[in-house]
Order: structure tokens, then C-alpha cells, then sequence
């Protein structure tokens, strides 16, 4: 009794499966017999998927970063399997996914060949398979992750998350994911163990999510946050004018911040004009929006430096020359002057004479220079002129 209502169960789930992927043809897509191998959940095939889905519009299988060579076994979150025959078999199967039925690893090895090459590649496992994401240009799990925690969801605590070698870590707060997460290598994937809680959007709701599916269900009901663009002008010297250069939709809360302090927009204007000391400066714009919770910046830097100039004067028939400093500002900006790339003295600031007198050799050809010593300006703010010294 109890072997025959096994064989019922299972036969309802296959059943169950067939009418969920009911538009791919049989010669498309396949229930193996073998429906029960253990398929391992990975985010990396759920990724790689997903990836092949938003080209699909565009693209041919021809047209794609790499094939299958078929046919190649899904697993999906009810344990169940399917083997693929075609691209268009593939297509059909991962249009049919929904949150109850969806797929969550793939049965490896599997074989690829990348666009215009005949060689078969052998993909052993998860990691050669992100390797594929990154060969391929495409996103994967991290990247999207990135780009949205606390931008558009953040944890809804406890959580367990797998480390890199797999090992469970329960996590609490989020001071305890940044120090778990900023521990793992560079191309540590995130990883769950589910089910997962969410708070996602503005308004913070609780959502389970039970698979990496779910996950990207998220992820694509978030916008995210704009594109913003910082452009600059310079008025004069010193006057810079900075304009946000996108558009501004009422849901955004914009600031400017110059060299760390805060502005916010004034309503119907995307630009200011600033002055500035000499030296390095740095002036951003930070957007907040319901679907960006901790904000987007984009910075420019800026060098401020003296326009130098000077005079330079023979005495009489002799070989000597006076040279004289004038330009703006000159009391607050200290120099250096040069001969043929050799320095000779400082000069500039409070109480400087802001004169320098060198004899020549006769018959000489020579560069004499003045060079900022602001931070930032030495190669920006320099005037040099010729020196042509008769015999």
C-alpha cells in the first residue's frame, strides 16, 4: 500500500511539472527517467540564465557569447529534473518558470562553444561556470546584489548565509553581514540558505523568497538606482559652475557636497557656482530615491591653481637679468623659480620680494620658470620664458 502511494505521489508531480513547462515541445525538452538526480542549487546557472533571457529579444543563438552543446539536465526546486534538447527548448523552459517552479542548478559537466570557434568546452562545476559570466560580460549574483542591498531590499533578520567553503554563518545584524561579507575573496558569490526574508521597497515589507529565482524577482521589480551625471564649467580663476546633468524626477531628493559639506538642491535649479581656494577640491551630487534608499553619488574633482606670470628684464649689456612675479593673489601663492630645470629659490606668499636676479653664461639659450607649490599644481601652473643671451 504505502510503494503504491509512493508511485502515485510521483506521478503527480511529473504531472504537475509537464503542464507547468506545457509549451515546450517534446522534442524541445525532456523528463528523463532518471528525474530524481540530485541536482545541487547554484546561483551561478540561475544567473547565467537569466542573463541568456534579457538577450533573447536581440539575439540568436548564433548571435549569443556561447552555446550549449546539448543536451544538457536543469534541476528544479522541487527536486525534479529536466533535459534539454534545443536553444528553443531552453527558451521555452525558462519563460515557463514561476516562483513554485523554478530552476535552481544544472547537472554538470556540461559542454559549451563560445561564438565563432568549434572547440567543446568542458564546464566541471560552479566556479568554471561563473567563469562563463565573466568571459561572457554577463552579471552575476554579486553584481546585482551590490547593487541594490539597501538600495532596494535589505535583510530581514536572522539570516544564515553559506561562506566560501560552504559553511553556514548565521547572521543577526547588519554590522555582522558587512564584517562576513567584507571577509570573503573577491569573487565570493553570495550564497543563502532558504528560506530568506526581505525587506524590500521604501516601505519595507517582508518578503520570503525560497530560491535564487525569487531572488531575481526582486531584483527586477527594482529600478534601482538613476543615472545621474555631474558636468562643470569654469567661470574664472577660481568660480567653477556645476550642473546635474540627467533629468530630475519629482521622487528624487538631490544635495550637492562640496569638499564634504552638505547642500540640498534649491527646488527648480540644477546648477551652483562656487569659489574656491587654491588646491585639489571635490564636488559631488547624492540622489536618494524610493527605489535608491541610501543614495547614489557622483563626484568631480577639481584643481584650483594660480595663473603665474612674471617679467623679465636685462641690466644693461651684461649678462645678468631680473625677473619680477606679477599676477593675481601673489601674496597668498608660494613658488619656486628655475633655470633650465634646476631649482634656484622659493618665493611667493607674505613678504616675499617676489624678484630673482641670475647672470647667464654668454651665448647660453635658457628656460627660466616659475612653478606652484600647491598641492595639485605642479604641472598645471607653471610660466616659463626663453632666455637668448648674446656673447
Amino acid at each position: 500500500m504505502l510503494k503504491s502511494s509512493i508511485t502515485i505521489l510521483y506521478a503527480i508531480t511529473i504531472l504537475v511539472a509537464v503542464l507547468l513547462v506545457g509549451c515546450v515541445s517534446d522534442d524541445q525538452a525532456d523528463f528523463p527517467n532518471n528525474s530524481q538526480i540530485n541536482i545541487t542549487s547554484n546561483a551561478a546557472v540561475v544567473s547565467l540564465l537569466k542573463n541568456l533571457v534579457s538577450e533573447t529579444d536581440a539575439l540568436s543563438e548564433d548571435q549569443q557569447c556561447f552555446k550549449f552543446n546539448y543536451p544538457i539536465v536543469l534541476g528544479y526546486n522541487n527536486d525534479s529534473n529536466i533535459s534539454i534538447e534545443s536553444y528553443a527548448g531552453l527558451l521555452s523552459t525558462i519563460a515557463a518558470q514561476s516562483s513554485n517552479f523554478n530552476i535552481t542548478g544544472v547537472q554538470f559537466p556540461i559542454e559549451i562553444t563560445f561564438r565563432n570557434t568549434s572547440a567543446r568546452i568542458r564546464i566541471e562545476n560552479e566556479q568554471e561556470l561563473l567563469s562563463l559570466l565573466t568571459e561572457c560580460g554577463y552579471t552575476s549574483l554579486r553584481d546585482e546584489f551590490e547593487r541594490l542591498f539597501r538600495q532596494c531590499f535589505t535583510f530581514d533578520f536572522p539570516v544564515t548565509v553559506l561562506d566560501s567553503i560552504k559553511r553556514e554563518v548565521p547572521i543577526t545584524t547588519d554590522q555582522e553581514f558587512d564584517t562576513f561579507f567584507n571577509g570573503q575573496n573577491k569573487n565570493y558569490q553570495p550564497e543563502f540558505k532558504f528560506p530568506l526574508n526581505l525587506l524590500v521597497g521604501s516601505d519595507a515589507v517582508s518578503e520570503q523568497i525560497q530560491t535564487y529565482f525569487d531572488f531575481y524577482e526582486v531584483v527586477d521589480a527594482c529600478p534601482g538606482c538613476p543615472s545621474i551625471r555631474i558636468d562643470s564649467s569654469r567661470v574664472s580663476n577660481t568660480m567653477y559652475r556645476f550642473i546635474a546633468d540627467f533629468e530630475i524626477k519629482p521622487e528624487y531628493e538631490l544635495f550637492w557636497i562640496v569638499d564634504q559639506e552638505t547642500f540640498p538642491f534649491v527646488e527648480g535649479e540644477n546648477a551652483i557656482t562656487r569659489g574656491f581656494d587654491f588646491g585639489l577640491h571635490k564636488v559631488c551630487i547624492k540622489a536618494t530615491s524610493p527605489d535608491c534608499l541610501s543614495g547614489i553619488e557622483e563626484c568631480k574633482d577639481i584643481t584650483v591653481c594660480p595663473e603665474l606670470f612674471f617679467i623679465a628684464e636685462q641690466e644693461g649689456v651684461t649678462t645678468t637679468y631680473t625677473f619680477a612675479a606679477d599676477f593675481p593673489e601673489i601674496q597668498d601663492v608660494p613658488y619656486k623659480w628655475l633655470v633650465n630645470g634646476e631649482f634656484q629659490e622659493n618665493d611667493g606668499g607674505p613678504g616675499a620680494d617676489n624678484m630673482f636676479t641670475f647672470q647667464f653664461e654668454p651665448g647660453s639659450n635658457n628656460e627660466v620658470c616659475i612653478l606652484s607649490e600647491i598641492t595639485g599644481c605642479a604641472e598645471i601652473s607653471k610660466f616659463c620664458v626663453q632666455i637668448e643671451v648674446p656673447q
